[in-house]
């Protein structure tokens, strides 16, 4: 009696990012309803999609979650946590909201009026195991002032 045992291997997903690098630019956090982006007009978010462009299905993660620090994503309350997507199909989508939602300030260290850059780190179980999203904004606080100091009233 012969068995014969077929092991069939399914090509892997492959995660992409659009897009891969979010330039958020000026952020004013002046307005006391939009210091944490309560409000539309500086801080409206950014959406990023998560596509599965290869042949298997793809489980994707946050492993270490965002930086709560100076991002919110929209929908999710823990910075810290590990984030595990919803697996994706060969060609379907996930899409996330970005957003900016602070600055560092006090204890000797304010970021305010300077580029602040970094990284979000995707894992996923597909062709390339770690993908990343970069982004920058710059922290401004606009006290309406012209060059003279006259605020123009």
């Amino acid at each position: 009696m012969w068995w014969a045992f077929v092991v069939g291997c399914t090509a892997p997903g492959a995660l992409e990012i659009d897009p891969i690098n979010i330039d958020f630019g000026t952020v004013d956090f002046q307005s006391d309803s939009c210091q944490d982006c309560a409000c539309d007009d500086h801080c409206a978010g950014t959406d990023v999609t998560l596509t599965n462009k290869g042949d298997g299905d793809l489980n994707v993660s946050l492993p270490t979650g965002y930086d709560g620090e100076h991002l919110c994503l929209i929908g999710f309350e823990d910075p810290e946590a590990e984030l595990v997507f919803p697996p994706l199909k060969p060609g379907s989508s996930y899409q996330l909201t970005f957003s900016v939602c602070g600055y560092v300030v006090g204890a000797g260290r304010s970021e305010l009026t300077t580029l602040v850059e970094g990284e979000t780190l995707f894992h996923s179980d597909g062709e390339q195991a770690t993908s990343s999203l970069t982004w920058s904004f710059t922290p401004v606080r606009d006290l309406g002032f012209d060059d003279t100091g006259d605020t123009g009233s």
